[in-house]
């Protein structure tokens, strides 16, 4: 389902909803989604199955909604799943970093879901190495171009924690609470933690 995200453009965001969705059956045809085209009825209420690659997915919105996706974001996509499969994190923050540069320097595309996934995988990397300060920036850059992203909260807590900024992560995951509220009792529980150590 992120590979439909991140390949639609931050200006026709508003054209399309994806939803994931499961087969009562376990069919193994997955992953499955459900696309909403406003501008073309033609998927809406169909699922459809299988779509694993970032160029079947940018095929499949242009046969069925009339969208052209973005070269860059198929291409951003590509070196992203590429970075996936590394094991060396090197190797994977390089590619992550390659594809945040393309995407920050792009104007069209500098507030795109692509930019803020590879954002968040890299994040990923540096709380693994502990690279507190670049992990923070990153979780800041992604708020900046998506303030309810409760992921980024939630990595900004981590870190901060990491650093020894108690107060910093209770806020943060004071934040994440409120933009996934879905989540409120875990993080209920994650704040309990938190004040205990103050």
């Amino acid at each position: 389902m992120e590979t439909f995200e991140n390949l639609i453009s931050p200006e026709a965001s508003s054209l399309f909803s994806v939803e994931s969705c499961s087969c009562l059956s376990g069919c193994g045809k997955g992953p499955n989604v459900n696309i909403n085209c406003k501008n073309s009825g033609k998927i809406n209420g169909e699922v459809l199955g299988g779509i694993t690659d970032p160029i079947a997915a940018a095929l499949l919105l242009d046969s069925e909604c009339a969208y052209k996706c973005d070269r860059t974001l198929i291409a951003a996509c590509d070196v992203m799943a590429q970075a996936r499969a590394f094991q060396s994190t090197t190797k994977k923050e390089k590619f992550l970093t390659s594809v945040i540069s393309n995407l920050s320097n792009n104007a069209d595309l500098s507030l795109s879901h692509a930019l803020v996934s590879a954002l968040l995988e890299r994040v990923d990397l540096h709380l693994e190495s502990r690279n507190i300060s670049e992990a923070t920036n990153d979780c800041n850059e992604v708020l900046r171009i998506e303030p309810r992203n409760g992921k980024a909260w939630r990595r900004l807590a981590e870190a901060l924690e990491m650093k020894g900024d108690t107060i910093g992560a209770l806020e943060a995951v004071t934040k994440w609470a409120q933009v996934e509220d879905v989540l409120v009792t875990k993080a209920r529980k994650e704040k309990e933690r938190l004040s205990a150590k103050l």
